[in-house]
């Protein structure tokens, strides 16, 4: 299980080795509510209670590592990058130690939350995010898989490993973001969600009445 009171830890691993062609800049440094996509990405990771967090860079690694806080997280430059993204999932793997299983995830995908990657870790079995009638990464691995996943090389990455694994369905996952219009995308649906929240928090309280069976409503508003 994921989490940061359990000594058996999970690890994950965030890949941002890219080069970022389609977007036309680094997109680990594009900002979503003043956060960069990576940092976010991070954060949901320990907030999930992945322990410890790996990122994995490889295109312009010391520009990435100018642009965000990686204090805390062993940080692994894989050199062979251009080669797909087998390769990172490799590299990341290869400094795990102490661990009964990993999380991998890409930094591209910021509508994912840390109660996802929590459902995702904790029953300890090979398990996928299920979106657009597929299973893909976010993925957990038990420690049994490493060693396939050493092996990975080029773009397939590890979806032939997750033909059989347990699914989680991943609300918005098909929103990565590629290109700059799926940045927009992105931010769009994010104030979707935070102004469906703010609704959602405004709300009706029953309260019993003294004395009787009945019910009477009161409107109230969050505490600020």
């Amino acid at each position: 299980m994921c989490s940061p009171e359990d000594p058996q830890h999970v690890a994950a691993i965030i890949l941002a080795a890219g080069a970022s062609r389609r977007f036309g800049r680094l997109k680990q440094l594009a900002t979503i509510n003043h956060e960069t996509l990576l940092a976010h990405c991070i954060r949901l990771a320990y907030r999930g209670g992945c322990r410890p967090i790996v990122v994995v860079l490889g295109c312009c690694a010391e520009q990435i590592q100018d642009g965000v806080v990686l204090d805390g997280c062993i940080v692994v430059r894989n050199e062979h990058w251009y080669r797909g993204i087998g390769t990172s999932i490799a590299a990341g793997v290869r400094v795990l130690e102490g661990v009964i299983g990993a999380l991998v995830l890409t930094c591209d995908m910021p509508l994912v939350t840390s109660e996802h990657i929590f459902l995702l870790c904790e029953a300890g079995v090979l398990s996928g995010s299920e979106y657009e009638k597929q299973i893909g990464v976010p993925a957990y691995f038990p420690l049994q898989l490493f060693a396939s996943l050493l092996a990975l090389e080029g773009d397939t990455g590890a979806k032939h490993l997750l033909s059989s694994a347990r699914s989680i369905p991943l609300a918005n996952g098909h929103l990565d973001v590629d290109t700059t219009a799926d940045l927009a995308r992105v931010r769009a649906q994010l104030r979707r969600i935070d102004q469906s929240e703010r609704s959602g928090s405004s709300h009706q309280k029953l309260e019993r009445c003294s004395g009787g069976d009945s019910w009477t409503t009161e409107s109230f508003a969050p505490e600020q």
